[in-house]
């Protein structure tokens, strides 16, 4: 039995990243939560990684007010939004073909992306389109090794923890005709690593700078739920990539999830969250 004295129970969801709707949604019809991780077991999974453990369910009874934002609290370090995409972008996209000729709609997509991106420091970043087969239970892996490599942060721009909430976040556009699905554990790095050291975790990534401080904390803490918020065609979502644990999952869907990906330093709608 584990007797390190810590406030945090590990099962049950506190308040940390918060969901962001300004689409006329309801939070709740959005999401789903897992009981925490599991390691991935399957040979195309590099080794250790972890992916939710099934079932999803709705959230428990008093687990909303801990997710859910008031639009004038959003901060891009820490909150995750869901908006609509303009008819006329999801249009065009429609009418292009996005891999073959991705520049003739990255001017439109450029113009959403700086409507997003009132008081950014830089221009919107488009990384471009992006497919991935169905039937995964997260779906990022490895360029070099073609391996998933499971619930994970983004370093595209190698901030220490402390300053993780100031790195550009992520614009994800649905682009697909279904529900497409992001996962995603509700506490920045720094909230697991406060968390861990609470709970005396003496692991070098803990005690030092590493953002694997989220594997840590998905192994010391399997049991603590991962959220499943749904993105609906025509929508996008906002999300601190660099500060969360996430992923992607295709298991509910019969196309592929097809995307278009941004990064910057984007907000609600006119809003100036930071």
């Amino acid at each position: 039995m584990d007797t390190r004295a810590t406030s945090f129970d590990g099962r049950q969801l506190v308040a940390g990243v918060q969901i962001f709707d300004v689409t006329g949604e309801a939070v709740a019809a959005r999401v789903a939560r897992s009981d925490g991780t599991v390691v991935a077991d399957a040979d195309d999974y590099e080794h250790g990684t972890r992916i939710p453990r099934k079932p999803w369910t709705p959230l428990q009874p008093g687990e909303l007010s801990r997710v859910e934002g008031d639009t004038a609290g959003f901060m891009k370090g820490s909150s995750v939004a869901v908006v609509r995409v303009p008819d006329e972008l999801v249009a065009a996209i429609g009418r292009t073909e996005l891999f073959s000729d991705p520049a003739s709609i990255e001017p439109a997509i450029i113009r959403f992306a700086t409507l997003l991106s009132v008081g950014a420091r830089a221009p919107p970043r488009l990384l471009g389109p992006n497919s991935r087969r169905i039937g995964l239970p997260t779906s990022t892996y490895d360029p070099r090794t073609s391996q998933l490599i499971g619930l994970h942060v983004d370093s595209f721009y190698g901030q220490p923890i402390a300053s993780r909430h100031l790195a550009p976040n992520r614009l994800c556009l649905n682009a697909g005709r279904e529900d497409r699905f992001l996962l995603f554990i509700n506490l920045t790095l720094l909230q697991m690593r406060n968390t861990l050291m609470e709970a005396g975790v003496a692991d070098p990534r803990v005690t030092g700078n590493s953002i694997d401080v989220g594997d840590v904390f998905m192994a010391e803490f399997p049991d603590y739920p991962v959220l499943k918020l749904t993105v609906r065609p025509g929508e996008a979502y906002i999300a601190p990539t660099e500060n969360v644990i996430h992923d992607s999952t295709t298991e509910d869907k019969i196309e592929r999830d097809v995307t278009i990906t941004l990064l910057g330093e984007f907000a609600l709608p006119s809003s100036g969250g930071a």
